[in-house]
């Protein structure tokens, strides 16, 4: 009886991981997606590099961009930068 339950858990965990490898498949198939429409609605038709969105940033929080300045608002944590 105990080998039937073992084989039974055997089962199950085969079952569990084929159901989690799809869920993963599908979740990226749907990030790819997500991906490829904000990429198509972008001027330069790709995504900034880690750089340039620290670029950008730094300029919205420096006082060179005062209008920056008011968008992010002085209750903003980001004015102790400052």
């Amino acid at each position: 009886m105990s080998g039937d339950n073992t084989a039974a858990h055997r089962r199950a965990d085969r079952v569990a991981q084929v159901e989690c490898a799809d869920v993963h498949r599908r979740t990226e198939v749907r990030r790819n997606q997500r991906s490829l429409r904000t990429v198509e609605n972008t001027n330069l038709g790709r995504h900034g590099t880690p750089e340039e969105m620290a670029n950008v940033h730094a300029f919205l929080a420096s006082g060179e961009a005062s209008y920056g300045f008011e968008f992010i608002g002085a209750a903003s944590p980001f004015h102790q930068l400052l």
